[in-house]
């Protein structure tokens, strides 16, 4: 009787192990066989570190980093992708068509109402483009370039000329389109306007009444383009670093939270420019190009590698250390107080008995402590009819001692002959042969009387001048400037000055009062290279480098970079007069959760706009199984699953998504 009891018992717990085994098998089969469905559901929220703030608002923001969140809100006539370096302009609100990329002729192409029930007119982008962009009522740089564009209103479209035939000139109509009746006021009044105002033709809106004051809120649940409710910006400080980021999913900025995160560094299309003032008196080609091979040879090091990208575009080519930076800058401002110690350290040696000159050459030396006078015997490079020798552009001198043969000659150089005075002395080199003067080389000669005192500084006025504005990464580069400078012994013959105030600065730039420039500039578009330097601009172009073949080599590079002449051209223009040096290509440093990170495509990472764009597209929080009868009932299926274990079968879709219009402008 007990035997016939645990006999019962055994097959009631067989029964429902085989219950739930069945059920967890037929569970795991329907899910396999299932489609997951992406739900429009959840909140992404994005962290943002100081340095990082975004704007909303167009026209506060013009970088391409904040266009994703201004694209929300307003309308474009063509919105854009980057693809591999290059820009594919869509069809957003209007239909641009060209035939020649000079002449534009722009429609309303479907219908956009702002918040406020107003449709956005042809008026509204005429206004836009007229006021804002050709008239740059609100002195935005990025627009200047924008002051020879003529724009003709007509009956049912607008009429858009530019000075010359651009690819490029198309990024015009990327811009986003503001309301006529603000798009004249003042800079203040338009922010204030825009700040209360429902001003904005996108699906998106704010939510108020936010109860966290260090965050942002946008409601996107009628946007058809994504798959998420909100987007919600959240800035943080380096005080939260501890703090529980478990509900964030990505964060711009260095912060890396947990082992939750994978950290991608990704390019941005800006990048940091020291332009040299080709009319600074104490710059000339010959520095310009010593500084520029000296600043590529030894800025680099562990920080710049882990921050900085080593910019990949055409003007890499270097042909120097730039190791006689120095010799060059003495040379050009005598006025820089330098003693023994100084010029040794400098590399510059004693004047020695015998000097061998090369062609275009300029060997710098000192003299001190000499009783009376110096000889010094003095190689020429070939033979010359004759050959004379002039002090500091004074009356040459023809030493009777020249012999063709050997090719060198005798000079002495004293304090009582007039040819040796107190600190700095030009000797010129001129040979004549077949009739015509030769100029053979330059020499220098630095006379010390007396030692110079350990405390004697350089007066701000001698110094060669660096103005910057503040950027998050540039007060790096000013450091690595002044460590590698000190580490040569140029430490005070350089002044680096800071702005915090852009009016000033750019007061700075217009009286040309400066050096050197350092800055950051947006290089996203192909024509920018020959635009940045087509006109002697110093608030676009602070080199006030204008050479007009450099212009067109850069123009013809920008419509064929692959042209290896093209390229080869470019390359000895700029190595010829170097008016700038890139020191850098900037890049975001970003930290995405484990998971949405695996939702993105690869071309995410290729550029910031890139990432953020795929994101508000592609990321999902949620997903619901949508179970198909016709797919559970397949033999096929069953019998890969029971084999196997899955089903080898599309298993995710999205949601249904507005298509893009990818119509582009016609060439």
């Amino acid at each position: 009787m007990k035997t016939h009891i645990l006999s019962r018992t055994t097959r009631y717990v067989l029964l429902a192990l085989f219950v739930v085994v069945f059920w967890h098998i037929l569970y795991q089969y329907i899910e396999a066989t299932a489609t997951r469905i992406d739900t429009k559901t959840g909140t992404f929220v994005e962290a943002l570190t100081p340095g990082n703030e975004i704007s909303y608002i167009p026209y506060t923001q013009t970088s391409p980093s904040t266009r994703l969140y201004q694209s929300l809100f307003f309308d474009s006539c063509l919105d854009y992708s980057l693809d591999n370096g290059q820009i594919i302009y869509m069809k957003d609100l209007c239909d641009v068509t060209t035939t020649d990329n000079k002449n534009f002729v722009v429609k309303i192409a479907k219908d956009s109402f702002r918040a406020d029930g107003n449709q956005v007119t042809l008026d509204d982008v005429y206004a836009t483009y007229q006021h804002v962009l050709i008239e740059n009522v609100w002195s935005t740089s990025t627009f200047d370039a924008y002051g020879d564009v003529a724009i003709e209103r007509r009956a049912e479209d607008l009429v858009v000329t530019f000075a010359e035939a651009s690819i490029d000139n198309r990024i015009f109509f990327t811009y986003f389109i503001i309301p006529e009746h603000i798009a004249s006021v003042t800079y203040d009044d338009y922010v204030a306007i825009a700040a209360i105002e429902d001003i904005g033709s996108g699906c998106a809106s704010v939510v108020p009444g936010v109860r966290d004051g260090a965050s942002l809120v946008i409601d996107v649940s009628t946007c058809e383009d994504t798959s998420f409710d909100k987007y919600q910006l959240k800035y943080i400080s380096e005080a939260d670093e501890d703090a529980n980021f478990s509900y964030i999913d990505i964060i711009k900025g260095d912060m890396v939270p947990s082992d939750d995160f994978v950290t991608y560094q990704i390019p941005q299309r800006q990048f940091a420019f020291l332009f040299f003032n080709i009319e600074s008196p104490k710059l000339s080609p010959k520095i310009q190009r010593a500084l520029g091979w000296f600043i590529n040879h030894n800025f680099q090091n562990e920080w710049y590698d882990s921050h900085l990208i080593k910019n990949q575009l055409v003007f890499t080519q270097f042909l120097s250390t730039g190791d006689n930076v120095a010799n060059y800058l003495i040379a050009k401002n005598p006025d820089l107080p330098i003693d023994k110690y100084d010029l040794e350290k400098l590399n510059i040696q004693q004047l020695p008995a015998e000097i061998t000159l090369a062609e275009w050459s300029t060997p710098v030396y000192f003299l001190d402590g000499i009783d009376g006078s110096k000889t010094m015997r003095i190689f020429v490079d070939q033979a010359y009819d004759s050959v004379t020798i002039a002090h500091n552009d004074g009356v040459p001198f023809a030493p009777t001692t020249y012999n063709a043969g050997t090719k060198s000659f005798y000079y002495t150089i004293a304090p009582y002959n007039a040819n040796l005075v107190e600190w700095l002395n030009e000797y010129t080199i001129i040979g004549k042969k077949w009739g015509e003067d030769i100029t053979i080389a330059n020499m220098d000669i630095y006379y010390l009387t007396s030692p110079l005192q350990d405390d004697t500084q350089v007066a701000d006025e001698d110094k060669v001048s660096i103005a910057y504005i503040y950027h998050p990464t540039l007060d790096y580069v000013v450091d690595r400037l002044a460590e590698i400078f000190s580490g040569a012994g140029m430490g005070d013959y350089f002044l680096f000055e800071w702005y915090d105030d852009p009016d000033s600065f750019e007061g700075r730039l217009l009286s040309q009062d400066y050096d050197i420039v350092l800055r950051v500039v947006d290089l996203w578009q192909r024509n920018d290279w020959r635009s940045l330097f087509a006109g002697k601009n110093p608030i676009l172009n602070p080199s006030l480098y204008s050479e007009w073949s450099f212009v067109t080599a850069l123009g013809q590079y920008a419509d064929d970079p692959t042209n290896t002449s093209i390229y080869n051209n470019v390359l000895t223009l700029y190595g010829k007069d170097m008016p700038f040096l890139i020191v850098w290509q900037l890049f975001n440093t970003v930290s995405i959760r484990k998971g949405i990170d695996s939702q993105l495509s690869g071309s995410a990472y290729d550029y910031t706009y890139n990432l953020y764009q795929d994101i508000y597209h592609d990321v999902s929080l949620g997903t619901r199984l949508s179970i198909s009868w016709e797919n559970i009932i397949n033999a096929e299926h069953l019998n890969e699953f029971l084999r196997t274990g899955a089903v080898d079968m599309v298993s995710k879709t999205t949601i249904d998504k507005t298509e893009t219009d990818t119509d582009t402008v016609s060439e």
